[in-house]
């Protein structure tokens, strides 16, 4: 199976990289790349197809705008649900059987698909990432997490609205799909991150291109962003109160400048940190646990295992597919 959603992949600047185009090629997923005027013939040029090219109207607004205006396209397009999924990602995954086994084609997108179908309260759905979900934890591992945050893939309801009426869209600078998710749920809406299936991407930063350059040190900064590092000192945001602190470096740091955006915009369930030498932003989702899930009128969920289709397949030393019932051969077990 494939999405019957649309996929979009906006990028900039991995023309010669393109990992997410990449998969979703080897997948034989449907999508399109979101790129601006001035980047049309270096990604043609790299071997991306121009019938997969969609050109946008601006450039330089950065990854908000550009996240927009896909969603805006979509509903323009009738599409009630649209995909976006940042163009860093390169492997996806289903977690079962204490497995992570590669997954050869689409039907992954179209099972959240189905998910998300059956309930009205459920505009944000996506797959959690390959190093969040450990195949053999001390803690079991649930094939979804509730009202939590969705990065790098998200399946998104087309024209969802807020309780005043008002349409989603993505805010900010930073971090704009962390405050999409908090915005969602804080009006008692839910948001669903799936553990049975899992995309890996690059790290931020690792990757030439994208946001990359906005969260590498800068010599000049707005002095929106002193002013932010002094409220943030006076307002506790700060997860350890030895970070307590205002001082040039971390105002000049991109991953500081992330961290303080969200907790400016969600002191109440966000803390600023610094661990795994970087500066991030930590959430409690807490208090979302009693948002629940309504299903749509007329909808009844269907008993037993929907597997989808989806069967496990080892390749052996000669080439040869053949579908197994678990991921090593029985004579493997004897040593």
């Amino acid at each position: 199976m494939q999405p019957r959603f649309p996929v979009f992949v906006p990028s900039k600047g991995r023309a010669d990289s393109r990992l997410t185009q990449k998969m979703l090629t080897e997948m034989g997923v449907p999508y399109r790349t979101v790129i601006e005027p001035q980047e049309v013939k270096s990604y043609i040029r790299a071997g991306e197809p121009e019938a997969n090219i969609l050109v946008l109207p601006h450039r330089d607004k950065g990854l908000v705008v550009t996240r927009n205006w896909i969603w805006s396209f979509a509903l323009e397009e009738g599409y009630p649900y649209l995909w976006t999924i940042d163009d860093n990602v390169w492997k996806s995954y289903r977690l079962t059987n204490n497995q992570k086994t590669p997954v050869a084609d689409g039907t992954m997108f179209y099972v959240m698909e189905e998910f998300a179908l059956r309930y009205s309260n459920l505009p944000i759905v996506g797959a959690n990432y390959y190093m969040f979900a450990p195949r053999k934890a001390a803690v079991h591992v649930p094939p979804l997490f509730l009202n939590n945050r969705i990065y790098s893939n998200m399946l998104l309801a087309a024209d969802f609205r807020d309780p005043r009426g008002n349409p989603y869209r993505n805010e900010g600078w930073y971090n704009d799909d962390t405050d999409l998710c908090l915005r969602v749920l804080k009006d008692g809406n839910c948001t669903v991150l799936f553990n049975a299936f899992l995309i890996q991407k690059m790290t931020t930063m690792h990757v030439k291109g994208g946001m990359t350059a906005h969260y590498e040190k800068q010599a000049d900064v707005d002095p929106k962003w002193r002013a932010l590092a002094e409220e943030a000192v006076r307002r506790h945001w700060y997860f350890d109160p030895a970070d307590e602190k205002v001082d040039e470096e971390r105002v000049r740091d991109g991953r500081w400048r992330m961290a303080v955006e969200l907790a400016a915009k969600h002191p109440d369930v966000t803390k600023i940190t610094h661990k795994f030498g970087r500066w991030q932003h930590q959430v409690d989702y807490s208090p979302f646990r009693r948002n629940k899930l309504i299903l749509r009128e007329g909808v009844k969920v269907p008993e037993g295992t929907n597997e989808f289709g989806m069967i496990l397949e080892r390749r052996d030393a000669s080439g040869t597919w053949a579908q197994v019932d678990s991921m090593w051969y029985p004579w493997e077990d004897s040593g």
